[in-house]
């Protein structure tokens, strides 16, 4: 059996509420809802944690001459930082 794990959250009334409604919308439990939203989030930051890693990794490629860049991408530096301001 998996080990688990109280955390003893306390939530506002609107917290409680919306997890309440999305429970009743969905015909599912309240800890389970707070169980897979742990999970979406768990997932979401691993995976901007992975790109950023990548886009680091590339950075340092192009800095060390390893990498390449490719024909029609000149101006991937401002997209960059364009979407990091967002």
């Amino acid at each position: 059996m998996a080990k688990t794990q109280q955390l003893g959250l306390r939530l506002s009334p609107e917290e409680a509420q919306a997890l309440k409604r999305v429970a009743e919308d969905e015909g599912r439990s309240e800890p389970e809802i707070a169980r897979e939203s742990i999970r979406i989030y768990v997932r979401m930051h691993d995976e901007m944690k992975a790109y950023v890693e990548s886009v680091e990794r590339g950075w340092y490629e192009l800095q060390c001459g390893l990498g390449s860049t490719e024909e029609g991408h000149e101006c991937l530096v401002e997209d960059l930082k364009r979407e990091i301001a967002e």
